[in-house]
């Protein structure tokens, strides 16, 4: 917006019929009337002003839609639109409806257009106003972190996200979220073999298989979304890992990890509605490497390796197959021992064919 005070000739109070102008003089009208209402804002004169520049606004359009669609007139079809939708939002009271339909427009013809994302996000917010629904305030965050995608330095744009963000996260912290600990509780045990619990020290637990490494951090006070809320950033020898909550980072790790991965088949994601951000690593050398930590300097595993984890369980199957082999020769003892107390003076033995024969012989007498 212009800030300089120019010289402003009063407003001729009838709407501007510019029919023998050309389609640049429409919206350069338009512009010089829009900045003379944007000075005289909530005046009489400026109300005036607003009118003409949508007048002239909108004649320039339909001029447009009579001319060749190339990519000069694309252009200027994009910053009319992204211009009208900039008087609707300053029109009293504003027009957020056709504000956003005029920054639709814009922005299907350019996506990279800045002012129309900034625009639309203003559409979307309404002022500011209290209770809209997290829908709008999560499409107005996304518009505006394009924008500021497009334009880094820009301190406005850098304002309006940190504000809408921190809308977000307020709406988020108020949503019941479980203890860290019950949110752990529900996680596939299956994923956590092989691992460990960092949950205390560093806010995460994690396990392993032969070829993927499980990393698991709850969610602490609020649910997480995909924006700015998480940062994951998988490198060969280093995983980054930063969640920010409503007053700053409630878990921050960038650090070297144990041993290197393949980041092209590593990735994360969240789980539970928000409430589990799992990431997973794809070992380098899988079947050889067993992960004692996941970043160096944690807490290192107690829990065996895949070889020694199969000795055990080979071990533990013996010892089934011994006990219960033991328990079968009991068995047999105690049955030899009613045959011999059934024939007294007969040497009998397991094995002995006979027994049956005698035994159906003296029940047949």
């Amino acid at each position: 917006m212009a800030t300089d005070v120019e010289q402003l000739n009063e407003p001729s109070g009838e709407a501007p019929d510019a029919k023998g102008a050309s389609i640049e003089e429409l919206k350069e009208k338009g512009n010089v009337a829009f900045k003379r209402a944007s000075l005289l804002r909530r005046t009489t004169a400026g109300k005036q002003y607003l009118s003409e520049a949508k007048s002239y606004y909108i004649q320039a359009i339909q001029k447009l839609g009579l001319a060749k669609a190339d990519e000069a007139n694309l252009a200027l079809t994009c910053a009319l639109h992204s211009n009208l939708a900039a008087v609707y939002l300053q029109e009293v009271p504003p027009r957020w409806t056709e504000a956003k339909a005029a920054t639709d427009i814009a922005l299907t013809i350019d996506s990279r257009h800045v002012k129309a994302r900034f625009r639309r996000a203003q559409a979307l917010l309404q002022d500011n106003r209290e209770g809209l629904p997290e829908e709008a305030l999560r499409e107005a965050w996304s518009d505006l972190d394009a924008a500021q995608k497009i334009e880094p330095a820009n301190k406005q744009l850098q304002e309006e996200v940190a504000r809408v963000n921190s809308r977000i996260q307020r709406l988020e912290s108020k949503r019941s979220v479980p203890p860290a600990t019950e949110i752990v509780g529900k996680i596939d045990k299956p994923l956590l073999e092989r691992g460990g619990d960092c949950l205390d020290s560093f806010g995460y637990v994690w396990g392993q298989t032969e070829t993927l490494v499980h990393v698991f951090v709850p969610a602490q006070g609020f649910r997480m979304s995909n924006t700015a809320e998480i940062k994951c950033e998988i490198q060969s020898r280093k995983l980054a890992l930063k969640l920010l909550g409503v007053d700053g980072p409630v878990m921050e790790i960038d650090s070297l990890l144990h041993k290197p991965v393949l980041p092209d088949e590593s990735s994360w994601q969240l789980e539970e509605g928000g409430l589990v951000l799992h990431v997973e690593l794809a070992k380098r050398a899988p079947d050889e490497e067993h992960w004692e930590r996941v970043w160096q300097g944690h807490p290192s595993t107690m829990a065996p390796t895949a070889k020694e984890k199969k000795y055990l369980h080979d071990v533990a199957q013996a010892a089934c197959r011994a006990e219960a082999e033991e328990e079968k020769r009991m068995i047999d003892e105690v049955k030899l021992k009613r045959w011999k107390d059934a024939l007294p003076g007969i040497d009998v033995h397991w094995g002995d064919t006979s027994i049956e024969s005698m035994r159906q012989s003296f029940a047949n007498e």
